[in-house]
């Protein structure tokens, strides 16, 4: 017997997901657009180029400071102490 209240929360989280899929499936589609184009310009300018010689670069990290690191430092620094911003 399925809990109505685990079912619709399960319901909203595939919701969710699928969302997200659909973002990142666009963003996917619109950085291959962006990389062709990129692409056809090189060749323009240099028809022998070997674009497969050409390693992708990684992206840093999205959040190298742990969360409230950054406001810490910023209030030591202009004299706030660790108290919040409020």
């Amino acid at each position: 017997m399925a809990l109505p209240h685990v079912v619709t929360g399960l319901i909203e989280k595939r919701a969710q997901v699928a969302g997200e899929l659909e973002h990142h499936q666009a963003v996917t589609q619109q950085l291959l657009i962006d990389l062709d184009a990129i692409d056809a310009t090189l060749r323009l300018f240099d028809p022998g180029i070997a674009l497969e010689e050409i390693r992708p670069k990684p992206l840093p990290p999205r959040h190298a400071a742990y969360k409230g690191e950054v406001v810490r430092l910023v209030c030591r620094r202009f004299g706030g102490g660790t108290t919040g911003l409020a």
